[in-house]
């Protein structure tokens, strides 16, 4: 028999390793960190463009026509009435993509918060529209940091990230009752490979949805861009990043422009899709004069 002594070692030994057991389990069953949700959708950016990150600026003049073509993955679900993933009023975007359009109501003096996970280096795109008077938009980090003003009055906000954390998109109502429609996209930057002068991309949206590219050209280039889908529901809005110009609108249901660009700058090119999901294939091309 057993000593009352070892009895009582041979005890605190098996509560010891319980307790080391349970210890491991409740850290293998913790959530993602806020961190690497930003990294997961940064590597997603990636590999959805198979391209380094843009230097701002050409190297090197387009010397040969070339056509490469890039493909976005399918972005349709199962449910065509499906939203994004919203987990306490957290933006999470489907696997693959780099846009979110969320549905909702927003009533007076009860602004509606979003969150977002968003990496440095990436460019945000926020636009919120509405049936009514539309609400207007405030950013500000985690960290307390404002990155727009509601008292800006704006409904569309661009800008690049500086830091990876989360960001709290606020709509704040301008009437007593408003449905809105809140676009949230991070900019996927167009890069010819060398010696090229257009890229081709291929993907699907669904009703109401739009993907946003960012394309540097100089000025004097002659700009092409060119959308068809299958449906023929897609149409194209193009906009001056420095200018501001909105040089295709989004009524005008374009799906060709041409033009020869008056200033060197970033082109935000808009494919946008209408009242059904929209297979779509666009083709941008900078030419020198």
């Amino acid at each position: 028999m057993k000593s009352p002594q070892l009895q009582r070692f041979l005890f605190l030994s098996f509560a010891l390793c319980l307790g080391l057991v349970s210890c491991n389990l409740n850290t293998a069953l913790q959530s993602p960190t806020p961190n690497q949700v930003a990294t997961s959708v940064h590597e997603t950016t990636a590999a959805i463009l198979s391209q380094p990150a843009p230097n701002g600026l050409p190297t090197d003049s387009p010397t040969e026509e070339m056509s490469p073509t890039e493909t976005l993955p399918p972005t349709i679900p199962s449910d065509p009435t499906a939203t994004p993933v919203i987990e306490d009023s957290r933006i999470l975007f489907d696997p693959g993509t780099t846009f979110a359009t969320v549905r909702g109501e927003v009533r007076e003096n009860e602004p509606k918060d979003y969150i977002l996970q968003v990496s440095k280096g990436q460019m945000l795109s926020l636009l919120v529209e509405s049936d009514g008077k539309t609400p207007v938009l405030a950013v500000s980090g985690a960290d307390g940091k404002v990155l727009l003003s509601g008292s800006s009055g704006y409904v569309w906000f661009v800008t690049t990230i500086q830091k990876t954390q989360d960001y709290i998109v606020t709509l704040l109502p301008a009437d007593k009752l408003a449905n809105y429609i809140l676009h949230v996209s991070t900019l996927i930057d167009v890069e010819f490979d060398a010696g090229a002068t257009s890229k081709t991309f291929q993907g699907i949206i669904e009703p109401d949805d739009m993907v946003e590219f960012r394309a540097y050209a100089l000025k004097g280039q002659l700009a092409r861009v060119t959308l068809s889908s299958v449906s023929g529901q897609a149409s194209l809005q193009i906009i001056g990043l420095n200018d501001l110009f909105n040089y295709v609108e989004r009524k005008s249901g374009a799906t060709y422009w041409e033009a020869t660009l008056p200033e060197s700058q970033n082109y935000l090119i808009k494919v946008l899709a209408n009242k059904q999901p929209t297979e779509f294939t666009l083709k941008i091309e900078f030419l020198n004069p």
